[in-house]
Order: structure tokens, then C-alpha cells, then sequence
């Protein structure tokens, strides 16, 4: 029988392996990216559990405290809706806190969208009044970026243009006023979400917290991988 949680019950912060040992030494947190989850991200198979490969470091680390983060990440407006990469980072690092993150070291492992709201939940603590974040913060040792747009990514405008395409395309063949009000309502119901929008090429915003990133380094230089 699968230990890996059903859909629905993939979201929020979830324990993996050793996050009630109130020993252990280190925090490892694994956030997921675009059309992603906490599990099947990190998973060669879906259907193997055997292929989740946080199962494999805390194998190799028993010490360690290793935890899964799942929130809405769809492309179109069809799913569960998301919320914007700065709102999230927010929404997340209050639910780290409340999980008891942020009273030992800590290293992010992300995916994709994952990264940049790892890099907003950074910058954003240090200027907002928020003293649990600036806490969390200060305990992060190192983070992972695995495709992570810094930039933008072109995915993003892809999926940003062929959400407008097929919008124009079923008010042309629909015809008339009518036509015009289908293709505006498929545009909506499969239209891109906000996230996705600002994950766009050259985007100002993810330009803007890419600089404010690299001076938080610049003051504080932890570890970093990118892939």
C-alpha cells in the first residue's frame, strides 16, 4: 500500500522522516514548483514509492529533519487557485513556523516556481515587521535551486500565449457577439494564473527580487547549488 498521501492531502507542510526527534541537527524542506506537488515532484515513478528520494537522504542521514511543502502551483485558471510568488512565500513560511521550523539549522531543496518563492520568503523578511520570519531566516544554512526561472521562464510565456490563442481561436469559430463572450469565458476559465503570469521572461518583478537576492548573499553567503 502507498505511504504517499492522496491528492487532496498533499498540501501544506508534511513530515517525511525524523521531524519528531527534537535531537536531530538539521532541517531539510523540499518545495515543489509549477504544476508540481510535495511528493510526486520528487518521485522518478509516481507510482513507486520506492523512487522518492527524500526517503533516500534521510536513509543516509538519520540525524536530519526531512519535510515535504505542497500548495496550489496549476498553470491555468481550470485548478485550485494559487496565489501570487510573494503572498505564497508568506503563506509558507507561516506555516514553517507553525510546524516548529526555525530553531535549528535549515536547507531548502526547490523545484522551479519553489525557488523563487524560497528567494521572496528571504528578501521580503527583511523589511517586513514580521520577527517569526526574520527567525526562520537567520537559520537558513543553504538552499538548492533545480530549474528555477531566475529570469523567467519561457514555459511561462508559453503557456501565457497558448491560454490567449485558444481563447481567440474559440470566439473565431463560435462567430458574432457570442463568439467574442466563449472566447472571453475560455480565456478565463483556462487562462493562465498569477503566478504563472509573473514567472514570465524578463519579467520586472522576478528581475527585482533576483538583485535583492543577490545582495542578501552578498551579506550573508550560505551555500548555494543551482541546477
Amino acid at each position: 500500500m502507498s505511504r504517499i498521501p492522496t491528492k487532496d492531502d498533499r498540501l501544506g507542510v508534511q513530515g517525511v522522516a525524523g521531524t519528531d526527534n527534537p535531537e536531530r541537527l538539521l532541517d531539510v524542506v523540499f518545495i515543489h514548483g509549477l504544476a508540481g506537488d510535495a511528493w510526486t515532484t520528487w518521485m522518478s515513478d509516481p507510482d513507486d514509492d520506492s523512487t522518492f528520494w527524500p526517503d533516500w537522504l534521510a536513509e543516509e542521514f538519520p540525524n536530519l529533519g526531512i519535510w515535504t511543502v505542497g500548495y496550489p502551483a496549476g498553470l491555468t485558471a481550470f485548478g485550485k487557485p494559487g496565489m501570487i510568488i510573494e503572498k505564497r512565500a508568506g503563506n509558507i513560511s507561516h506555516q514553517l513556523v507553525i510546524a516548529g521550523l526555525g530553531e535549528r539549522p535549515l536547507i531548502f531543496v526547490t523545484h522551479s516556481m519553489g525557488g523563487l518563492i524560497v528567494k521572496s520568503l528571504i528578501v521580503e523578511s527583511q523589511t517586513l515587521p514580521d520577527k517569526d520570519r526574520k527567525r526562520l531566516v537567520s537559520y537558513v544554512r543553504g538552499i538548492v535551486f533545480c530549474g528555477t526561472p531566475h529570469r523567467g521562464s519561457a514555459l511561462a510565456d508559453a503557456t501565457d500565449v497558448l491560454g490567449k490563442y485558444s481563447g481567440n481561436v474559440v470566439g473565431a469559430l463560435v462567430g458574432g457577439i457570442f463568439g467574442a463572450v466563449v472566447g472571453g469565458l475560455f480565456r478565463k476559465t483556462f487562462g493562465v494564473q498569477a503566478h504563472v503570469k509573473e514567472m514570465r521572461a524578463n519579467a520586472d518583478p522576478l528581475d527585482f527580487l533576483h538583485d535583492k537576492f543577490i545582495e542578501w548573499h552578498r551579506q550573508y553567503p550560505i551555500p548555494i547549488d543551482s541546477y
